[in-house]
Protein backbone atom coordinates (compact mmCIF):
# COMPACT_ATOMS: atom_id res chain seq x y z
CA UNK A 1 0.00 0.00 0.00
CA UNK A 2 1.53 3.33 -1.15
CA UNK A 3 2.42 5.34 2.08
CA UNK A 4 1.06 9.39 2.69
CA UNK A 5 4.08 10.75 1.96
CA UNK A 6 4.39 8.80 -1.73
CA UNK A 7 0.81 10.03 -2.27
CA UNK A 8 1.73 14.03 -1.20
CA UNK A 9 5.03 13.42 -3.50
CA UNK A 10 2.88 12.38 -6.79
CA UNK A 11 0.53 14.77 -6.44
CA UNK A 12 3.54 17.81 -6.36
CA UNK A 13 4.85 16.29 -9.18
CA UNK A 14 1.11 16.76 -11.03
CA UNK A 15 1.51 20.08 -10.19
CA UNK A 16 4.62 20.85 -11.46
CA UNK A 17 5.63 18.14 -14.55
CA UNK A 18 2.45 19.17 -16.99
CA UNK A 19 5.16 20.67 -19.99
CA UNK A 20 6.58 23.50 -21.14
CA UNK A 21 3.65 25.10 -22.22
CA UNK A 22 1.47 25.24 -19.45
CA UNK A 23 3.69 24.46 -16.03
CA UNK A 24 2.76 25.16 -12.24
CA UNK A 25 4.68 26.82 -10.12
CA UNK A 26 5.05 25.34 -6.66
CA UNK A 27 3.63 27.17 -3.82
CA UNK A 28 5.11 28.06 -0.64
CA UNK A 29 4.11 24.74 1.22
CA UNK A 30 4.99 22.69 -1.51
CA UNK A 31 8.50 23.70 -2.12
CA UNK A 32 8.64 23.97 2.51
CA UNK A 33 7.41 19.84 2.58
CA UNK A 34 9.96 18.86 -0.52
CA UNK A 35 13.13 18.29 1.14
CA UNK A 36 11.59 15.89 3.94
CA UNK A 37 9.80 14.06 0.99
CA UNK A 38 13.04 13.71 -1.21
CA UNK A 39 15.00 12.19 1.29
CA UNK A 40 12.16 9.99 2.94
CA UNK A 41 13.31 6.41 1.81
CA UNK A 42 9.63 5.12 1.92
CA UNK A 43 9.09 6.98 -1.31
CA UNK A 44 9.57 5.85 -4.57
CA UNK A 45 13.08 7.06 -6.15
CA UNK A 46 11.54 7.34 -9.28
CA UNK A 47 9.44 9.65 -8.20
CA UNK A 48 11.80 11.64 -6.73
CA UNK A 49 14.30 11.55 -9.43
CA UNK A 50 11.52 12.39 -11.72
CA UNK A 51 10.13 15.61 -9.75
CA UNK A 52 13.60 16.98 -9.11
CA UNK A 53 14.33 16.56 -12.65
CA UNK A 54 11.05 18.58 -13.48
CA UNK A 55 12.01 21.22 -11.04
CA UNK A 56 15.33 21.60 -13.44
CA UNK A 57 14.07 21.66 -16.76
CA UNK A 58 10.99 23.98 -16.37
CA UNK A 59 10.92 27.55 -15.91
CA UNK A 60 11.81 28.19 -12.25
CA UNK A 61 10.09 31.25 -10.29
CA UNK A 62 12.68 33.28 -8.33
CA UNK A 63 11.08 31.34 -5.12
CA UNK A 64 11.56 28.03 -6.90
CA UNK A 65 15.35 29.10 -7.93
CA UNK A 66 16.13 29.64 -4.21
CA UNK A 67 14.27 26.70 -2.77
CA UNK A 68 16.93 24.85 -4.85
CA UNK A 69 19.74 27.09 -3.54
CA UNK A 70 18.88 26.39 -0.51
CA UNK A 71 18.57 22.68 -0.92
CA UNK A 72 21.56 21.72 -2.69
CA UNK A 73 23.61 23.59 -0.23
CA UNK A 74 22.09 22.05 2.94
CA UNK A 75 21.09 18.62 1.15
CA UNK A 76 23.35 17.46 -1.71
CA UNK A 77 26.08 15.71 0.61
CA UNK A 78 23.63 13.61 2.13
CA UNK A 79 21.10 12.20 -1.30
CA UNK A 80 21.15 9.59 -2.63
CA UNK A 81 23.98 9.17 -5.47
CA UNK A 82 20.87 9.47 -8.57
CA UNK A 83 19.47 13.10 -6.88
CA UNK A 84 22.92 14.29 -6.16
CA UNK A 85 23.69 13.54 -9.59
CA UNK A 86 20.74 15.70 -10.62
CA UNK A 87 21.46 18.30 -8.98
CA UNK A 88 25.14 18.99 -9.22
CA UNK A 89 25.67 17.29 -12.63
CA UNK A 90 28.48 15.40 -11.19
CA UNK A 91 28.15 12.11 -13.45
CA UNK A 92 30.42 11.25 -16.60
CA UNK A 93 28.88 8.62 -17.24
CA UNK A 94 26.72 8.29 -20.65
CA UNK A 95 23.51 7.10 -19.76
CA UNK A 96 24.01 10.51 -17.05
CA UNK A 97 24.76 12.62 -19.57
CA UNK A 98 21.81 11.65 -21.99
CA UNK A 99 19.79 13.38 -18.92
CA UNK A 100 22.03 16.20 -18.81
CA UNK A 101 21.23 17.19 -22.66
CA UNK A 102 17.69 16.53 -22.04
CA UNK A 103 17.94 19.08 -18.65
CA UNK A 104 19.32 21.45 -21.22
CA UNK A 105 16.35 20.58 -23.45
CA UNK A 106 18.75 19.29 -26.55
CA UNK A 107 17.42 17.36 -28.85
CA UNK A 108 19.21 13.77 -28.80
CA UNK A 109 20.47 12.72 -31.73
CA UNK A 110 19.50 9.51 -33.45
CA UNK A 111 22.40 7.43 -31.97
CA UNK A 112 21.72 8.44 -28.49
CA UNK A 113 18.05 7.68 -28.98
CA UNK A 114 18.62 4.10 -30.02
CA UNK A 115 20.81 3.69 -27.16
CA UNK A 116 18.71 5.58 -24.88
CA UNK A 117 15.27 3.26 -25.93
CA UNK A 118 17.94 0.10 -25.17
CA UNK A 119 18.29 1.22 -21.88
CA UNK A 120 14.56 2.14 -21.47
CA UNK A 121 13.66 -1.46 -22.39
CA UNK A 122 17.04 -3.00 -20.22
CA UNK A 123 15.11 -4.83 -16.92
CA UNK A 124 19.45 -4.02 -15.22
CA UNK A 125 18.49 -0.53 -15.47
CA UNK A 126 16.92 1.53 -13.17
CA UNK A 127 13.97 2.58 -12.76
CA UNK A 128 14.87 6.41 -11.96
CA UNK A 129 16.85 6.63 -14.87
CA UNK A 130 13.88 5.12 -17.07
CA UNK A 131 11.56 7.60 -15.84
CA UNK A 132 13.71 11.12 -15.74
CA UNK A 133 14.58 9.98 -19.42
CA UNK A 134 10.81 9.71 -20.32
CA UNK A 135 9.96 13.24 -18.27
CA UNK A 136 12.95 15.22 -19.63
CA UNK A 137 11.75 13.96 -23.08
CA UNK A 138 8.01 14.73 -22.50
CA UNK A 139 8.84 18.22 -20.77
CA UNK A 140 11.33 19.71 -23.42
CA UNK A 141 8.68 18.10 -25.61
CA UNK A 142 9.72 15.35 -28.22
CA UNK A 143 11.06 16.34 -31.40
CA UNK A 144 9.99 14.98 -35.01
CA UNK A 145 13.24 12.97 -35.59
CA UNK A 146 13.61 11.98 -32.16
CA UNK A 147 9.46 10.56 -32.49
CA UNK A 148 10.62 8.94 -35.45
CA UNK A 149 13.53 6.71 -34.18
CA UNK A 150 11.74 6.03 -30.51
CA UNK A 151 8.97 4.75 -32.30
CA UNK A 152 10.73 2.79 -35.10
CA UNK A 153 13.07 1.32 -32.42
CA UNK A 154 9.34 0.10 -30.81
CA UNK A 155 8.09 -1.26 -33.56
CA UNK A 156 11.73 -3.31 -34.43
CA UNK A 157 11.18 -5.03 -30.71
CA UNK A 158 7.78 -5.45 -30.75
CA UNK A 159 6.67 -9.12 -31.37
CA UNK A 160 4.18 -9.54 -34.13
CA UNK A 161 2.37 -11.99 -36.13
CA UNK A 162 1.42 -11.25 -39.66
CA UNK A 163 -2.48 -12.95 -41.06
CA UNK A 164 -3.26 -13.17 -44.60
CA UNK A 165 -6.05 -11.03 -45.02
CA UNK A 166 -6.95 -8.14 -46.94
CA UNK A 167 -7.91 -6.32 -44.31
CA UNK A 168 -7.57 -5.79 -40.91
CA UNK A 169 -9.30 -2.81 -39.03
CA UNK A 170 -7.23 -1.94 -35.80
CA UNK A 171 -8.80 -0.09 -33.11
CA UNK A 172 -5.91 1.67 -31.52
CA UNK A 173 -7.08 2.80 -28.32
CA UNK A 174 -5.07 4.16 -25.12
CA UNK A 175 -4.08 1.56 -23.09
CA UNK A 176 -4.69 3.56 -19.86
CA UNK A 177 -8.46 3.47 -20.57
CA UNK A 178 -11.20 5.59 -19.82
CA UNK A 179 -12.85 6.96 -16.89
CA UNK A 180 -15.09 10.07 -17.91
CA UNK A 181 -16.78 8.67 -20.82
CA UNK A 182 -18.62 5.40 -22.11
CA UNK A 183 -15.97 3.52 -24.68
CA UNK A 184 -17.60 1.11 -26.65
CA UNK A 185 -15.05 0.94 -29.39
CA UNK A 186 -14.16 -2.48 -28.20
CA UNK A 187 -18.01 -3.76 -29.63
CA UNK A 188 -17.09 -2.28 -32.75
CA UNK A 189 -14.62 -5.45 -32.73
CA UNK A 190 -17.78 -8.38 -33.14
CA UNK A 191 -19.68 -5.73 -35.29
CA UNK A 192 -17.48 -5.39 -38.07
CA UNK A 193 -16.85 -8.89 -37.41
CA UNK A 194 -20.39 -9.48 -38.13
CA UNK A 195 -20.50 -7.85 -42.01
CA UNK A 196 -17.92 -9.22 -43.00
CA UNK A 197 -14.71 -7.16 -41.95
CA UNK A 198 -12.20 -8.12 -39.58
CA UNK A 199 -10.85 -6.53 -36.36
CA UNK A 200 -8.21 -6.20 -33.51
CA UNK A 201 -8.62 -4.60 -30.17
CA UNK A 202 -4.99 -5.06 -28.50
CA UNK A 203 -3.88 -3.21 -24.87
CA UNK A 204 -3.42 -4.63 -21.52
CA UNK A 205 -5.14 -4.61 -18.23
CA UNK A 206 -4.08 -1.40 -16.22
CA UNK A 207 -1.58 1.52 -16.94
CA UNK A 208 -0.95 4.60 -15.81
CA UNK A 209 -1.26 7.58 -15.90
CA UNK A 210 -5.74 7.25 -16.17
CA UNK A 211 -5.83 3.78 -15.08
CA UNK A 212 -8.79 3.79 -16.47
CA UNK A 213 -10.94 0.84 -17.23
CA UNK A 214 -9.71 -0.94 -20.64
CA UNK A 215 -11.02 -3.13 -23.08
CA UNK A 216 -8.82 -6.49 -21.25
CA UNK A 217 -11.29 -5.16 -18.03
CA UNK A 218 -14.59 -5.28 -20.13
CA UNK A 219 -13.29 -8.54 -21.23
CA UNK A 220 -12.71 -10.10 -17.95
CA UNK A 221 -15.36 -8.63 -16.65
CA UNK A 222 -17.91 -10.33 -19.16
CA UNK A 223 -15.85 -13.40 -18.13
CA UNK A 224 -14.65 -13.82 -22.08
CA UNK A 225 -11.58 -16.61 -21.63
CA UNK A 226 -8.66 -14.44 -22.96
CA UNK A 227 -5.72 -15.47 -25.54
CA UNK A 228 -2.24 -15.84 -23.63
CA UNK A 229 -0.13 -15.91 -26.78
CA UNK A 230 -0.05 -14.64 -30.29
CA UNK A 231 -1.17 -17.21 -31.64
CA UNK A 232 -4.04 -17.79 -29.94
CA UNK A 233 -4.89 -14.09 -30.39
CA UNK A 234 -4.29 -15.02 -34.63
CA UNK A 235 -6.46 -18.29 -33.72
CA UNK A 236 -9.11 -16.08 -32.72
CA UNK A 237 -8.84 -13.88 -35.21
CA UNK A 238 -9.28 -16.66 -37.91
CA UNK A 239 -12.24 -18.18 -35.72
CA UNK A 240 -14.32 -15.00 -34.44
CA UNK A 241 -13.43 -12.78 -37.15
CA UNK A 242 -12.47 -10.33 -34.02
CA UNK A 243 -9.47 -10.73 -31.50
CA UNK A 244 -7.72 -9.04 -28.63
CA UNK A 245 -3.77 -9.00 -28.38
CA UNK A 246 -2.39 -8.26 -24.39
CA UNK A 247 0.70 -6.42 -24.22
CA UNK A 248 2.09 -9.28 -21.70
CA UNK A 249 2.66 -11.13 -24.43
CA UNK A 250 3.42 -9.11 -27.83
CA UNK A 251 5.89 -6.41 -25.90
CA UNK A 252 6.72 -8.02 -22.56
CA UNK A 253 9.52 -5.33 -21.97
CA UNK A 254 7.15 -2.91 -22.35
CA UNK A 255 4.50 -4.37 -19.92
CA UNK A 256 7.54 -4.70 -17.32
CA UNK A 257 7.26 -0.56 -17.12
CA UNK A 258 3.96 -0.50 -15.51
CA UNK A 259 5.10 0.56 -12.30
CA UNK A 260 7.94 2.69 -13.23
CA UNK A 261 5.18 4.41 -15.34
CA UNK A 262 3.04 4.74 -12.38
CA UNK A 263 6.13 6.13 -9.88
CA UNK A 264 7.13 8.62 -13.06
CA UNK A 265 3.42 9.98 -12.84
CA UNK A 266 3.14 11.55 -16.00
CA UNK A 267 2.26 10.21 -19.56
CA UNK A 268 5.30 8.98 -21.66
CA UNK A 269 5.83 8.77 -25.19
CA UNK A 270 5.20 5.37 -24.97
CA UNK A 271 1.48 6.18 -24.35
CA UNK A 272 1.26 7.88 -27.92
CA UNK A 273 3.37 4.71 -29.84
CA UNK A 274 2.48 1.62 -28.06
CA UNK A 275 -0.95 1.82 -29.06
CA UNK A 276 0.07 1.77 -33.07
CA UNK A 277 2.32 -1.19 -32.78
CA UNK A 278 0.25 -3.27 -35.01
CA UNK A 279 0.56 -7.01 -33.05
CA UNK A 280 -1.34 -8.75 -35.39
CA UNK A 281 -0.98 -7.36 -39.03
CA UNK A 282 -2.68 -8.12 -42.58
CA UNK A 283 -0.58 -8.84 -45.47
CA UNK A 284 -0.34 -5.17 -46.70
CA UNK A 285 -0.59 -3.27 -43.18
CA UNK A 286 -3.51 -2.25 -41.07
CA UNK A 287 -6.43 -0.21 -41.03
CA UNK A 288 -5.60 1.72 -37.92
CA UNK A 289 -8.28 3.98 -35.77
CA UNK A 290 -6.73 5.77 -33.08
CA UNK A 291 -7.74 8.73 -31.30
CA UNK A 292 -6.39 11.76 -29.58
CA UNK A 293 -6.71 14.66 -26.88
CA UNK A 294 -4.17 17.64 -27.19
CA UNK A 295 -4.74 19.30 -30.59
CA UNK A 296 -0.73 18.61 -31.25
CA UNK A 297 -0.83 14.94 -31.32
CA UNK A 298 -3.42 15.35 -34.34
CA UNK A 299 -0.78 15.96 -36.91
CA UNK A 300 1.98 14.54 -34.97
CA UNK A 301 0.76 11.03 -34.73
CA UNK A 302 -0.61 10.34 -38.73
CA UNK A 303 2.38 12.31 -39.68
CA UNK A 304 4.49 9.55 -37.68
CA UNK A 305 2.26 6.80 -39.40
CA UNK A 306 2.96 8.27 -43.00
CA UNK A 307 6.64 8.14 -41.87
CA UNK A 308 6.45 4.84 -40.45
CA UNK A 309 4.88 3.66 -43.60
CA UNK A 310 3.68 0.38 -42.16
CA UNK A 311 0.06 0.55 -42.49
CA UNK A 312 -2.20 0.51 -45.29
CA UNK A 313 -4.37 3.59 -43.94
CA UNK A 314 -5.28 5.28 -41.09
CA UNK A 315 -7.73 7.23 -39.17
CA UNK A 316 -7.16 9.89 -36.37
CA UNK A 317 -10.10 11.26 -34.27
CA UNK A 318 -10.62 13.61 -31.74
CA UNK A 319 -12.74 11.18 -29.92
CA UNK A 320 -14.25 11.43 -26.65
CA UNK A 321 -11.31 11.35 -23.95
CA UNK A 322 -9.23 10.79 -26.59
CA UNK A 323 -10.92 7.09 -27.44
CA UNK A 324 -12.18 6.44 -30.66
CA UNK A 325 -15.89 7.19 -30.24
CA UNK A 326 -16.91 10.52 -32.27
CA UNK A 327 -18.64 13.37 -30.51
CA UNK A 328 -22.58 12.53 -31.40
CA UNK A 329 -22.57 16.71 -29.66
CA UNK A 330 -21.03 18.76 -32.55
CA UNK A 331 -19.18 18.18 -36.16
CA UNK A 332 -15.40 16.80 -35.90
CA UNK A 333 -12.36 16.74 -37.95
CA UNK A 334 -10.90 13.30 -38.90
CA UNK A 335 -7.61 13.13 -40.09
CA UNK A 336 -6.83 10.18 -42.61
CA UNK A 337 -3.79 8.68 -44.32
CA UNK A 338 -4.83 6.81 -47.30
CA UNK A 339 -1.36 4.94 -47.43
CA UNK A 340 0.19 8.09 -49.29
CA UNK A 341 -1.25 11.65 -48.55
CA UNK A 342 -2.53 12.91 -45.17
CA UNK A 343 -6.25 14.90 -46.06
CA UNK A 344 -8.40 16.45 -43.38
CA UNK A 345 -11.84 15.71 -43.16
CA UNK A 346 -15.02 17.04 -41.46
CA UNK A 347 -17.95 14.67 -40.31
CA UNK A 348 -20.90 15.22 -38.18
CA UNK A 349 -23.07 13.04 -36.97
CA UNK A 350 -25.73 14.72 -39.67
CA UNK A 351 -23.68 13.60 -42.38
CA UNK A 352 -24.62 9.90 -40.89
CA UNK A 353 -28.55 10.51 -40.60
CA UNK A 354 -28.03 10.97 -36.53
CA UNK A 355 -29.72 13.75 -34.74
CA UNK A 356 -27.35 15.91 -32.84
CA UNK A 357 -27.15 14.74 -28.52
CA UNK A 358 -25.47 15.92 -25.57
CA UNK A 359 -22.67 13.52 -24.66
CA UNK A 360 -22.76 12.76 -20.77
CA UNK A 361 -19.42 13.40 -19.01
CA UNK A 362 -19.47 10.96 -15.94
CA UNK A 363 -16.81 11.55 -13.52
CA UNK A 364 -15.67 7.65 -12.49
CA UNK A 365 -17.81 5.73 -14.77
CA UNK A 366 -17.59 2.19 -13.55
CA UNK A 367 -16.62 -0.53 -16.23
CA UNK A 368 -20.03 -2.25 -15.33
CA UNK A 369 -22.15 0.31 -16.92
CA UNK A 370 -19.81 0.94 -19.96
CA UNK A 371 -20.44 -3.01 -20.34
CA UNK A 372 -24.04 -3.33 -19.81
CA UNK A 373 -24.63 -0.36 -22.53
CA UNK A 374 -22.30 -1.73 -25.11
CA UNK A 375 -24.04 -5.18 -24.68
CA UNK A 376 -27.48 -3.76 -25.10
CA UNK A 377 -25.72 -1.68 -28.24
CA UNK A 378 -24.58 -4.89 -29.36
CA UNK A 379 -28.30 -6.61 -29.39
CA UNK A 380 -29.67 -3.59 -31.30
CA UNK A 381 -31.09 -1.53 -28.46
CA UNK A 382 -31.13 2.09 -29.57
CA UNK A 383 -29.20 3.65 -27.25
CA UNK A 384 -25.78 6.25 -26.97
CA UNK A 385 -23.48 3.70 -27.59
CA UNK A 386 -25.63 1.95 -30.66
CA UNK A 387 -25.37 5.35 -32.37
CA UNK A 388 -21.52 5.64 -31.91
CA UNK A 389 -21.50 2.13 -33.22
CA UNK A 390 -23.25 3.40 -36.36
CA UNK A 391 -21.51 6.74 -36.66
CA UNK A 392 -18.21 5.18 -36.52
CA UNK A 393 -19.21 2.71 -38.80
CA UNK A 394 -20.11 5.46 -41.48
CA UNK A 395 -16.98 7.10 -41.39
CA UNK A 396 -14.82 3.92 -41.93
CA UNK A 397 -16.48 3.15 -44.47
CA UNK A 398 -16.47 6.80 -46.16
CA UNK A 399 -12.85 7.22 -45.37
CA UNK A 400 -11.28 3.66 -46.14
CA UNK A 401 -13.84 3.31 -49.31
CA UNK A 402 -14.47 0.00 -48.64
CA UNK A 403 -18.21 0.23 -49.51
CA UNK A 404 -20.82 3.24 -49.76
CA UNK A 405 -21.15 4.76 -46.01
CA UNK A 406 -24.98 4.88 -45.80
CA UNK A 407 -25.08 1.13 -47.50
CA UNK A 408 -22.39 -0.17 -44.58
CA UNK A 409 -24.50 1.81 -41.86
CA UNK A 410 -27.69 -0.13 -42.60
CA UNK A 411 -24.82 -3.44 -42.46
CA UNK A 412 -24.47 -2.76 -38.86
CA UNK A 413 -28.20 -1.91 -38.26
CA UNK A 414 -29.08 -5.27 -39.71
CA UNK A 415 -26.52 -6.86 -37.59
CA UNK A 416 -27.48 -5.22 -34.53
CA UNK A 417 -30.93 -5.71 -34.71
CA UNK A 418 -30.75 -9.39 -36.10
CA UNK A 419 -28.53 -10.25 -32.98
CA UNK A 420 -25.40 -11.31 -35.36
CA UNK A 421 -23.36 -8.96 -33.82
CA UNK A 422 -24.28 -9.90 -30.70
CA UNK A 423 -23.71 -13.48 -31.73
CA UNK A 424 -20.24 -12.80 -32.92
CA UNK A 425 -19.45 -11.52 -29.22
CA UNK A 426 -20.46 -14.63 -27.56
CA UNK A 427 -19.03 -16.63 -29.65
CA UNK A 428 -15.29 -15.75 -28.73
CA UNK A 429 -13.53 -17.67 -26.60
CA UNK A 430 -10.53 -19.93 -27.14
Amino acid sequence: METTAQQELEEILKKKGIGPQGSKSLQAEDLQRLPALLVAEETSLTTRCTLLFALLLLEQTEEEKSWLRSFAQSHSKSLPFPLESLLNRSSREKHWEILYQLLDKQELSESDCQISMNWLLDPSMPEYWKGCFLEGERLKRESAEENQSFFSFLWKHCQRKQVNLPMLIDLADNYDGFNRYSNVSLFMAPTLAACGIPALVHGLDEVAPKRGYTHRKLLELAGKKLPATLEESVAMLQNHGWTYADQSFFFPELFALKKMRKEMVKRPFLATFEKLLQPIQASKGNYIVSGYTHSHYKEEVIQQLQQQATCAQALIVKGLEGNLMLPLARATTLMHFDGSSIRELPFSPEQAGLALESDVLQKNIQAEDVLKEGLEALQGRDNPSYRKLLYLGYCLAATFGFENPTNFQNTIKEALQSGKAYAHWNSFTL
